[in-house]
């Protein structure tokens, strides 16, 4: 069943040696049709850099720049930049657990990405027609491959960046496939533009400023996939995890072990929670050791295996540090503060008594216009100290 979108090129647009023949798919990046090669005769995808925020289709197919913003154009070219140099390092890959890319080119003000059709489905539609959730031992042979795929990625110095059940394509042989890199967008959410991620399975920090991205970043991203096969739900956003875990020393994520209806094996447990640990520096390291601990051929032992709402001081010495800071730093503020107010609460008092002595009048009026000059003062020095 082909995908319907407004800006797609018409059936029969010829595009070099290649027709297109309808639309398999869309993203707020582009839009991958299924197009036919008229030189070998076969079926293939291709993938057009169309970003909907910065760019649309103008006339003649052409892709034009919008220009409601500054920068539009220079960055509408960066990212072009950027999907090109992504389609030419996926184009020197040939695992068969990787999207394989036959060539990339230019056309129409903008590129495209030609690749291998193979019939199938992806991962999230497979959900979607089967209740949401996967038995343990189908999902496995589908993980399993799928870190091969992802170990050579890391191996090359490339991440994924946006793995999810919609970027992972079952063959119709079951053999899976990592499509649709999100790399380029990633490196986009980077220069400038709004941060550009799939919530649920981005780790946090895939948000601006929130650390290092790694092989790590994708680890999470895949035990994501899995929380969502078992449990029919994306896990919560690792922002809100995050911030909840500085502030209340409690993870809001539903834990690994009580999440679906179907008992799971232990160690499969203990890999997810490992998996989707809040910070990078608690997840495995590469895609390999991941896949040795779903084998078994590793034993899972780390301080923060567990849940993380149990996990008590060893996760939250951020916030204690945070919260021991902030204490000293305001500590001398409050005295300054106190000593303030009983200041003037003497000043009043005192103004209050010379004021029935007539002589007194204008001398407890000058101090009181003296008091609250000095109150001011002493506020602005509680500010500085903030």
């Amino acid at each position: 069943m082909s995908a319907y979108h407004k800006s797609a090129l018409p059936r029969g647009h010829e595009l070099a040696e290649y027709t297109i023949e309808s639309v398999l798919g869309h993203g707020g990046f582009g839009i991958t049709y299924l197009a036919h090669d008229t030189s070998l005769g076969a079926k293939v995808a291709i993938k057009e850099y169309l970003p909907h925020d910065m760019a649309s289709r103008g006339e003649n197919t052409k892709i034009l720049p919008n220009l409601d913003t500054k920068n539009a154009v220079k960055d509408y070219h960066w990212g072009l930049k950027r999907f090109l140099k992504e389609a030419q390092a996926l184009a020197q890959f040939k695992h068969s657990n990787i999207v394989r890319v036959l060539r990339y080119m230019k056309a129409n003000d903008t590129a495209y990405m030609v690749m291998e059709y193979e019939k199938g489905q992806s991962l999230g539609q497979y959900l979607r027609q089967h209740g949401n959730r996967m038995k343990e031992a189908d999902l496995l042979q589908i993980v399993l491959p799928i870190l091969n795929g992802l170990e050579a990625v890391h191996a090359a110095g490339m991440l994924h960046l946006d793995i999810k059940p919609d970027n992972i394509y079952l063959r119709e042989d079951n053999t899976p496939m990592l499509i649709d890199f999100g790399s380029a967008r990633q490196a986009m959410s980077g220069h400038g533009q709004r941060t550009i991620l799939t919530p649920g399975y981005a780790p946090i920090e895939q948000y601006p400023d929130k650390g290092e991205q790694g092989p790590w970043t994708d680890i999470y991203a895949l035990g994501a996939s899995m929380y969502r096969c078992f449990h029919g739900k994306r896990p919560t956003e690792s922002l809100d995890r995050y911030q909840m875990i500085l502030k209340y020393h409690a993870d809001p994520m539903t834990p690994v072990n009580k999440i679906g209806n179907r008992k799971l094996q232990e160690k499969t447990i203990k890999c997810m929670e490992w998996a989707l640990q809040c910070f990078p520096t608690d997840r495995p390291k590469s895609a390999r050791e991941f896949q040795d601990a779903l084998l078994g051929k590793k034993t899972v032992s780390f301080s923060s295996a567990l849940p993380i709402e149990k996990k008590g001081e060893a996760v939250n010495s951020h916030a204690h540090e945070d919260k021991a800071a902030l204490h000293r730093k305001i500590k001398p503020a409050i005295y300054t503060l106190l000593l303030a107010i009983t200041f003037f609460v003497i000043l009043y008092f005192w103004s209050e008594i010379v004021a029935y002595v007539p002589t007194a009048k204008k001398m407890a009026s000058d101090a009181y216009r003296d008091g609250l000059e000095i109150t001011k003062n002493l506020k602005q020095i509680i500010l500085d100290k903030l």
